[in-house]
């Protein structure tokens, strides 16, 4: 419900909040393992690229061979890792547009609460 001016109850206001807060929190909680997954991902990469890359000068090849070899032979790992960087980047975005609607809904609340009802 909403009076004349078209600013929702104290009640509507609260509960649309409250909703936030737990889309906010389900947020966070997919932030948390999408950085583990990111970070898992990154010491995998390293990881396999110094082995591939030790494999190569073990096999007499040069430096930059070496490298180029190793890259390449990690490209797959290198794409799920950024991949899961990418799904680092849209939850922050979201979480930052969930918290600007809170916030909102806090200054509505507190209009409200000015208003006296």
């Amino acid at each position: 419900m909403s009076d004349d001016n078209g600013i929702p109850s104290a009640a509507t206001l609260v509960s649309k909040v409250q909703e936030l807060n737990r889309v906010i929190r389900g947020l966070e909680e997919d932030l948390a393992s999408k950085l583990t997954e990111r970070a898992d991902g990154e010491a995998t990469v390293r990881s396999q690229f110094a082995y591939r890359y030790r494999l190569a000068r073990d096999e007499g090849l040069s430096v930059a061979d070496s490298e180029t070899r190793a890259r390449a032979e990690t490209v797959v790992l290198s794409n799920e890792r950024d991949k899961a960087d990418g799904a680092v980047t849209v939850i922050l975005a979201k979480l930052e547009d969930r918290r600007g609607e809170r916030h909102s809904l806090h200054r509505l609340i507190d209009l409200r609460a000015a208003m006296g009802a």
